[in-house]
């Protein structure tokens, strides 16, 4: 439908995106997104962040086999690393102009490095 698309697929590792929800809510999941894998495994919020992560990063590959002139693949986990190299390749795969111009690095917070949010009390009504 729309020829010429190009396609930035980010992936990032079971273990980063795991450790990002605990880190925010180590008590609980809270966000909804995640209710329908915490209602699966009620026992552990590892297995419900692993059974998100499959079920949403499961196509990925497909789609990129599938499209494999249209995808570019990059590592969350990488960003930190290379970032330089990174931004040329990205930016030459989707057809910008080369920068002449010196990036500066963008830092990139690792799991140690997220503060985790504060859990919301619960409330309960007394009948």
């Amino acid at each position: 439908m729309f020829t010429g698309t190009q396609f930035l697929c980010l992936h990032r590792a079971c273990s980063g995106v795991i450790r990002a929800v605990m880190d925010a809510s180590s008590w609980r999941i809270a966000d909804p997104v995640f209710a329908p894998f915490a209602r699966a495994y009620p026992a552990s919020m590892v297995a419900a962040l692993t059974s998100y992560w499959v079920t949403h990063t499961r196509i990925l590959p497909g789609f990129e086999f599938a499209l494999p002139r249209a995808c570019l693949r990059e590592r969350f986990e990488d960003l930190n690393g290379a970032q330089h190299e990174t931004i040329q390749k990205v930016t030459a795969f989707l057809g910008f102009p080369a920068s002449k111009t010196s990036h500066h690095p963008v830092k990139v917070a690792s799991h140690s490095q997220h503060k985790s949010a504060p859990v919301p009390k619960r409330t309960s009504r007394l009948s």
